[in-house]
């Protein structure tokens, strides 16, 4: 009878040149998002004893472990669905743990119309709530056609767009009916592509429906179905009085967005990245689907909160692996203070890699929905941008570093990241010796460039 509330979703691959899509956001399940660090076979020169946790980074925040001997929690994430919050580690991250308790099923409308019709707003169609007709112990949902047209029942903002829903209830058809004889359960008025064309429903007995897919509208909508079986019919003056019985209606949804609450710090010194408010938490995953890229953000109000450090003079130098959806735009990947004016890394609106700390550097250009490895060392005049490992140097200023803010340059929300970050280390010391031991590492992870 009814096969779904939307369209189905496609899969579809990614490159090592294209890591994120055109469209943003929702990308394949990748196990390099996770894990611990592989100790066998480096491609080049490798790091000291203890490899970058060794070297006393001031934050060092990843979706992988940085310790080969550990399974650290990386990540605190709040389900979309109910609210609910759960600490993961980076071997749950990749290994579908962290994706599955997401996608835990969530009971989003149950009613048996027991005590009135629940909310269920007419349109073209009166409601009211009888005795079952074959229990009259009893009640249940009546929608009466009361005009002709699209004859429809709705129940407000119960869906999230974007997400997967299973819907089960009965209907009962009776068979004086002139014209209806089924329903269609779809979401919102007129949308395009549902699922679900009607067909004829046996008369006089209760009739189990159900049906699944992706909601494009908030509002679930049970719809009066005739015999044209058109997802929008025109039920004519002859359905006027005609009646149909709904009950035990449940929707339930199977996929859910995972919101970071908290990046956790590596190092020893617990500089943890929070963000409290919910509409600003970034994503790990989008609608049941672990994003690639590493933890997304919005480009609107997403960021994590700056994180009080000392106050360290340079030299300083970020390690970061970023993506970005923005051009011609300033979009923040980190901030090493509180105010607008404090040093930085971000996405330049020319185009370009950038740096700040008093003046701005530019180095190499970028591109949109490409995968960064960037080494940035602060360092007056000696200041470099390093992409994907090449370098541009020259004087950035001198301003030094109080806090740490990832997903944004400036300050919460100022230039906020449209795009994603993988990981971001910062160290209160000038690496530049150690550069070629850390890309590699992470570059062997990440396959970034070759």
């Amino acid at each position: 009878m009814v096969s779904g509330f939307g369209q189905v979703q496609g899969d579809f691959s990614l490159t090592k040149q294209s890591k994120v899509s055109a469209l943003g956001k929702v990308v394949a399940t990748s196990a390099k998002f996770g894990g611990v660090i592989d100790k066998l076979a480096p491609s080049g020169p490798s790091l000291p004893a203890g490899g970058i946790l060794g070297l006393q980074p001031a934050a060092a925040y990843s979706l992988r472990s940085f310790d080969a001997d550990a399974d650290p929690n990386v990540v605190n994430v709040r389900r979309s669905s109910d609210g609910a919050t759960s600490d993961f580690t980076a071997s749950e991250v990749s290994d579908g743990t962290l994706t599955s308790w997401v996608n835990t099923e969530y009971n989003r409308y149950t009613s048996d119309f027991s005590s009135g019709v629940d909310s269920w707003t007419p349109n073209g169609v009166t409601v009211s709530n009888p005795s079952d007709p074959v229990d009259p112990t009893n009640n249940v949902l009546q929608l009466t056609a009361a005009t002709t047209g699209s004859l429809r029942a709705l129940q407000n903002s119960v869906l999230t767009v974007g997400q997967s829903y299973e819907i089960t209830a009965q209907v009962y058809i009776p068979s004086s009916n002139s014209e209806v004889n089924g329903v269609l359960f779809l979401d919102g008025y007129d949308v395009e592509g549902i699922f679900g064309d009607g067909e004829a429903l046996p008369t006089d007995q209760w009739v189990t429906v159900t049906g699944s897919g992706v909601s494009e509208e908030s509002r679930p909508r049970i719809q009066l179905d005739g015999t044209d079986d058109d997802l929008n019919e025109v039920l004519s003056s002859n359905a006027i009085g005609d009646i149909v019985y709904v009950k035990n209606v449940q929707i339930t949804q199977t996929t859910a967005d995972g919101h970071v609450t908290t990046w956790y710090d590596q190092s020893d010194n617990g500089n943890d990245s929070t963000q409290t408010t919910a509409s600003a938490q970034p994503k790990i995953v989008n609608a049941g689907t672990l994003v690639a890229g590493g933890i997304d953000f919005d480009g609107v109000d997403d960021f994590l909160d700056p994180v009080d450090v000392d106050d360290l003079a340079q030299p300083n130098t970020v390690i970061s692996v970023s993506t970005t959806n923005a051009t011609g735009q300033t979009r923040g990947i980190y901030g090493l203070g509180d105010t607008i004016a404090s040093a930085s890394g971000y996405y330049r609106s020319s185009n370009a890699h950038a740096v700040f700390s008093g003046s701005t550097l530019e180095g190499a250009s970028y591109s949109t929905g490409v995968e960064y490895l960037r080494f940035d060392v602060f360092n007056s005049t000696s200041t470099l941008v390093g992409v994907n490992g090449g370098s541009s140097i020259g004087d950035a200023g001198t301003t030094g570093m109080t806090h740490i803010q990832v997903g944004d340059s400036a300050l919460n929300g100022v230039s906020p990241l449209d795009g994603s970050i993988a990981e971001l280390i910062v160290y209160p010391s000038d690496q530049t010796e150690n550069r070629t031991g850390i890309e590699n590492n992470i570059n062997d992870h990440y396959n970034i460039y070759s």
